[in-house]
């Protein structure tokens, strides 16, 4: 066949006639062409269909895949679980704080009761000792008043304590 189309290029009256000879020449060795590296590729495929090593790498390939698309899953679970775990620690937290200082407020309320509770009854043993001696002094009642400033809860019952056994001029001495 290429014979026949060269000898009708050599044979060709006019130039536009060479011209399209050549056109179709090229355009049947293209197709040829193209024919060839589709039958070359069609080999080259079933070859490497046939490997065991190629095959092996491709299972070995999907495989790592595999692998490393669950470590990302597994990792994101555990950042997830992670932050679940840190978000239900600081709620323990603060509610721990808060029932802390809420039993801390209790406590000092306790104890303010506790204290105004030692300044009442130090006030009624040092009144009730002034109304036996029928001495009513501003000056002692003052002196009560700083004295029961200047003490501690503590000092203030420990105080009461020696009194409550103490007569009325031993309650003023003191």
């Amino acid at each position: 066949r290429e014979l026949e189309t060269e000898d009708h290029l050599e044979n060709a009256e006019s130039r536009y006639e060479k011209r399209w000879y050549q056109k179709e020449i090229d355009r049947h060795a293209k197709k040829l062409k193209q024919q060839e590296v589709a039958r070359i590729t069609a080999l080259v495929e079933r070859a490497m269909a046939a490997d065991p090593r190629l095959i092996q790498e491709r299972k070995r390939l999907i495989e790592e895949k595999e692998r490393k698309q669950r470590e990302r899953e597994e990792e994101a679970l555990n950042k997830k679980k992670r932050e679940e775990e840190a978000r239900i620690a600081e709620e323990r937290r603060v509610e721990e704080e808060k029932k802390r200082k809420a039993e801390e407020k209790l406590q000092k309320e306790k104890e303010k009761k506790m204290f105004r509770k030692c300044k009442q009854a130090f006030r009624r043993y040092v009144s009730e000792a002034l109304k036996e001696l029928l001495e009513r002094e501003h000056a002692l009642e003052d002196e009560v008043d700083l004295i029961c400033n200047e003490l501690d809860r503590l000092q203030l019952t420990g105080f009461n304590e020696k009194l409550d056994s103490k007569s009325a001029p031993e309650v003023v001495s003191l």
